[in-house]
């Protein structure tokens, strides 16, 4: 009878403690919810992250382009300069010769 008794109250108490482990309390919630949120969280950061990336990229391209056009344009100007400054070198030469003769 005493080992009946025993196994009923066992019984009894693995009943509530699955019938306990079913239900949600309101602290496992509000773990999940706080669960979702910091997930979602980390997906904006990454999408943001992503974003941050791309914008860097596309500056970048944007700077690298226009100091080559920058570049190109200052060799042109120093080429021209130096060839005029050639030519005027030249002329004068030459004038100074003919007034030398």
């Amino acid at each position: 009878m005493k080992t009946k008794l025993i196994i009923m109250t066992f019984l009894f108490a693995c009943s509530v403690w699955l019938i306990g482990c079913e239900q949600e309390g309101p602290a496992e919630s509000a773990g999940e919810r706080i669960d979702q949120t910091m997930e979602e969280a980390g997906e904006r950061l990454e999408e943001a992250g992503q974003a941050v990336k791309e914008t860097t990229e596309q500056a970048y391209e944007a700077t690298r382009e226009r100091l080559e056009e920058t570049g190109e344009a200052a060799q042109e100007t120093t080429e021209q300069a130096l060839e005029e400054a050639g030519d005027t070198a030249e002329k004068t030469g030459e004038a100074i010769e003919e007034r030398t003769q």
